[in-house]
């Protein structure tokens, strides 16, 4: 049975495990999730230091995210697209940048 699954292994690979992303979560945050997560069974005062102010950043930024994303539901449910969509474009706002060619 080992041998089997070492094969299956071999020629199919391993898929990694993703996380069940929140759709008010960003990448920024996971990342501080995964450092946090390191730091948390450290039990010393360094390892408390390191684990705390990510944990704090990282509720707060949760919690500013979370009350976006329940204002934007609202939007939808009330019917509003016009400020929905004024909403969703301040928040994914991309600058378009002019490039200068150097000759």
């Amino acid at each position: 049975m080992l041998l089997v699954k070492e094969k299956a292994m071999k020629t199919l690979g391993q898929s990694q495990r993703t996380w069940i992303k929140k759709p008010w979560a960003a990448d920024d945050m996971i990342e501080k999730m995964d450092f946090k997560r390191k730091w948390k069974n450290v039990k010393t005062e360094e390892g408390n230091k390191r684990y705390q102010a990510p944990n704090n950043q990282l509720h707060r930024s949760t919690d500013t995210a979370r009350e976006k994303c329940d204002e934007l539901e609202e939007e939808e449910r009330s019917g509003k697209m016009d400020p929905l969509y004024r909403k969703v474009s301040q928040l994914f706002l991309r600058r378009k940048y002019a490039t200068k060619t150097i000759i």
